[in-house]
């Protein structure tokens, strides 16, 4: 049998799904939030762990894959927005901790299953993945992290440079405008009007040599193979720098693209170091012919390289993740038949 870790409305897991019924292969989807609005039991007892959600037993022994897509999220959840009505944010903020804890709890029960994205993996951190492709010879921009404006003043008249959240996407910037409305961040051109604003120290911050592209590449890295789709985002000044600005009325335009092999050797190895089996890797080809290396999500969306694409990917999915559940239980068939010696 085989458990998702998801969260409501993840549209990849809707299909992957879709596709496991299909093959009539057991499985259970489990969304973060179904811990908090179904009835739900963990019991440990005489050295035998259970785990009761909705009324449906779920026997741990018939697992032998897992999946975590997306599996979290408390803060989105409407018992979140009604704690930060009742309490203080500190309050509301440490039942958020507890409910994580509880999500561990999950985890901790599948832990020597086999997975499809260990929650090991999740926490990367942007800078050290530069640091780690850099040590493989793959080419990255050059990066800083800094929270010095005369460090940045230093920097930027040598080129163009962008900014980013080092994790996750919101950034503190001292005395811009920007802070004063709600903020999403995406990636930004840093230019001397911006640096003006901000203080003489603020946040530490990400900072990156802006690369003048070619094209972009939105890669999905599955089991080994890498399935890549070339994006012409430059074409279009509203996507140029970031193209999840998407342009709904003029689509940037979209292909499947082969990643050189030398590359792909390198990015394996980089695979390995971190011990992903499936995560998306943004690139950028530059207009200097090298390959750029942004950042790796290992929970990343791959349905915007699937359909547009012709993949199969949500399919490719749910048949790994068959293997993983057959290749788990044969394995423990040969466990259990060996003998003692």
């Amino acid at each position: 049998m085989i458990i998702i870790l998801s969260g409501d409305g993840d549209v990849s897991t809707d299909y992957v799904v879709e596709y496991l019924a299909r093959l009539q292969h057991k499985f259970i989807r489990i969304n973060s939030y179904d811990l908090l609005n179904d009835k739900l039991c963990i019991s440990s007892k005489n050295g035998k762990t259970e785990l009761i959600l909705a009324g449906q037993l779920i026997d741990i022994n018939d697992v032998g894959a897992v999946w975590y897509r997306k599996f979290g999220f408390f803060y989105k959840s409407e018992q979140y927005k009604k704690l930060t009505k009742i309490f203080n944010i500190d309050i509301a903020n440490n039942i958020s901790k507890e409910f994580t804890s509880v999500l561990e709890t999950i985890v901790q029960i599948l832990f020597d299953k086999n997975w499809l994205t260990h929650p090991s993996t999740i926490g990367i951190n942007k800078f050290d993945v530069i640091r780690q492709a850099q040590r493989l010879q793959i080419d990255t921009p050059d990066s800083y992290l800094t929270n010095s404006k005369n460090y940045l003043q230093e920097i930027l008249p040598t080129d163009e440079f962008i900014t980013k959240s080092i994790r996750d996407p919101w950034i503190i910037r001292s005395g811009t405008k920007s802070i004063k409305r709600p903020y999403s961040m995406f990636t930004s051109i840093l230019d001397q009007d911006e640096i003006n604003q901000i203080s003489a120290e603020f946040f530490p911050s990400l900072v990156q040599r802006k690369i003048d592209k070619e094209f972009e590449l939105r890669v999905f890295y599955l089991a080994g193979i890498f399935y890549s789709m070339a994006i012409f985002s430059q074409l279009d000044s509203q996507t140029s720098i970031d193209f999840r600005r998407y342009n709904w009325q003029k689509p940037n335009r979209r292909t499947p693209y082969n990643l050189p092999f030398e590359l792909k050797v390198k990015l394996k190895k980089l695979m390995r170091h971190y011990g992903f089996n499936c995560c998306s890797i943004d690139i950028i080809k530059g207009q200097d012919g090298k390959y750029y290396l942004l950042e790796i999500n290992p929970t990343g969306q791959f349905g915007m390289v699937d359909f547009p694409c012709n993949y199969g990917l949500h399919m490719k999915v749910a048949q790994h993740l068959i293997y993983l559940d057959q290749k788990y239980h044969e394995k423990s068939k040969k466990t259990i038949s060996t003998p003692d010696i």
